[in-house]
């Protein structure tokens, strides 16, 4: 037939890696369609085996120890790009495997730095490669606890320092700082620390006192890591973070957002904080909250919260429950209301010292605690793999902090479909009355993610704000 193009196996090998150039880039596309997932700015393409994303072996063994066979939407997109040396804004649900975007890259990092230099002398200050920053000290611990997973332990460790504050490792240390510990410690465990600190994961106000104490420097610093970044963008927080950017070793710094929700003034940080970055969105703003959540938004008088919380709890089949109030003075009366009727509850917020903060969270984890009573200090980032069942005690006063209270449960689904298992939901009770500043948002999510509208909700405008001394609509407090 005159004029047809008949490919013989002939081509040319320009065409040829032109066309395989095009299947790679369409497969490209595919995979991100599959997966919900969004980027901009030429990502590289998606990996959707850790094998083969070029991850040191070491690493990948302790993946397969754990059981982590495949990765998430979030990782197969965002680990490839962290790898290629790119700026990243992450965007993804709470729950979604995020923290493995940017522990996986740095351990991967410091292969690299192992491999053309000597192992690390101790040297004061601390000048890491890594630097990790969370907005509050359980995220701090969390995330020095699952770097711990991978830094292999020398065998001298006489383990008599707790483990929240320094990992020994056989090549290099990790440091863990945070406020409500001395810092005169933790400048003592900088100077007598064995192995050079490679990566600081911190807290932005201590790390603040670190740096002009002289004991902790960011000159060499080449990876620096905002995490819950949104939950940082507050009036006392963001001029931290922009010191921390001020102080930090700019020309080849490779930085990182992330984020479960995307606040406008996100934008603000990042258009200093980050060059040519490579957004990456999983799901849309509702999907945000894994699918398989179930939320049961239960309009209600305000005198009935109490009885409404004790049925609540009576009709869970099993601890661990996690209870949310806005503020200090409503955990402590909640935490005593249950206590009152023979639950194992605990009350959880910014005014406790930070040594029983640790306590609490590890005896929630164990199962000695069943009912945990908590702000917001509990809702970001931590990972609390057995709790199924949430209850929003107060609505918050903005609908980032429903997303991010909502997915301290079902994070158990989130593992077992990265196990390749059959996934299981949580749930959501969240008690809503006239004073709710967030109608219209949470009408909007509940509809995005299919869930039941109560038909109070379909007059948004009968919601008010209303700020009284009454425990549960206190101004919102860690």
């Amino acid at each position: 037939m005159a004029g047809a193009v008949v490919d013989d196996g002939s081509a040319s090998p320009p065409r040829k890696r032109l066309r395989d150039a095009d299947d790679a880039e369409q497969q490209a596309i595919w995979t991100r369609l599959e997966h919900g997932i969004s980027a901009d700015a030429s990502p590289p393409a998606p990996v959707e085996s850790f094998e083969r994303m070029g991850l040191p072996l070491d690493v990948l063994r302790v993946l397969q120890t754990r059981g982590i066979a495949t990765p998430t939407a979030i990782q197969l997109q965002a680990i490839p790009a962290v790898l290629s040396g790119r700026d990243v804004i992450g965007l993804a649900a709470t729950g979604s495997g995020k923290s493995l975007c940017f522990l996986l890259p740095l351990l991967a990092l410091l292969a690299r730095e192992r491999q053309h230099a000597q192992q690390g002398a101790s040297q004061y200050p601390a000048a890491p490669t890594g630097l990790l920053v969370a907005p509050t000290r359980e995220l701090m611990e969390q995330l020095l606890h699952e770097l711990g997973h991978f830094v292999a332990r020398e065998a001298a460790d006489s383990g008599t320092e707790p483990p929240q504050w320094l990992l020994r490792g056989a090549a290099f240390s990790v440091l863990g700082a945070c406020g409500g510990v001395s810092l005169q410690h933790q400048v003592t465990l900088i100077r007598q620390c064995v192995r050079a600190i490679e990566v600081v994961v911190a807290t932005p106000g201590r790390l603040l006192h670190l740096v002009e104490h002289g004991s902790v420097s960011l000159h060499r610093l080449r990876y620096l890591v905002f995490d819950e970044v949104d939950r940082m963008l507050d009036i006392e927080m963001e001029p931290q973070l922009r010191r921390i950017l001020a102080r930090s070793n700019a020309a080849g710094r490779q930085t990182l957002l992330w984020s479960a929700t995307l606040p406008p003034f996100l934008d603000r940080l990042a258009r200093s904080a980050v060059l040519d970055p490579v957004t990456i969105r999983v799901g849309g703003i509702g999907r945000r909250l894994p699918v398989q959540i179930t939320q049961s938004v239960l309009f209600m008088r305000f005198a009935e919260k109490k009885q409404q919380l004790l049925q609540a709890l009576r009709a869970t089949p099993a601890p661990p429950v996690l209870v949310f109030c806005n503020a200090r003075e409503s955990v402590d009366f909640v935490a005593r209301v249950l206590q009152s009727e023979q639950f194992h509850a605990a009350p959880l917020h910014g005014d406790k010292s930070q040594a029983y903060r640790f306590q609490v969270l590890a005896a929630f984890r164990e199962g000695f605690v069943d009912v945990l009573v908590a702000t917001d200090v509990a809702a970001r980032g931590l990972d609390f793999a057995d709790v199924e069942h949430v209850i929003i005690f107060d609505m918050p006063h903005s609908i980032e902090d429903y997303v991010h209270r909502c997915g301290r449960t079902g994070r158990r689904q989130q593992q077992q479909l990265q196990h390749q298992q059959q996934p299981s939901g949580g749930r959501v009770t969240a008690f809503l009355t006239v004073e709710c500043s967030i109608a219209a948002e949470l009408k909007q999510l509940l509809e995005e993610t299919k869930q039941s509208v109560p038909r109070e909700l379909e007059v948004p405008s009968r919601f008010q704000s209303k700020q009284t001394k009454q425990h549960v609509t206190a101004t919102p407090q860690a």
